[in-house]
């Protein structure tokens, strides 16, 4: 549910609440498909582009069949 929650809250610019609710959900399981990924672009939306990439990497590791966090690693 908190992934849900802070995949909305990214989509709709809530950058606050929307890590709140990633956190959350690492909180609950650190390898949670998607969810380092969602920080990744919350992160490189707020110009963090250092901790961007590690939430991309992290992602890579967990999910290491899907291509959006390398693309989106690439791209930084």
């Amino acid at each position: 549910m908190h992934l849900l929650l802070g995949k909305v809250y990214l989509d709709t610019y809530r950058k606050s609440e929307a890590e709140d609710e990633l956190q959350k959900t690492l909180a609950g399981d650190a390898a949670k498909p998607f969810a380092h990924y969602e920080l990744g672009v919350l992160h490189q939306r707020s110009g963090q582009l250092a901790k961007a990439a590690a939430e991309f990497e992290n992602e890579m590791q967990i999910s290491s069949d899907e291509p959006w966090s390398s693309q989106s690693r690439g791209t930084l």
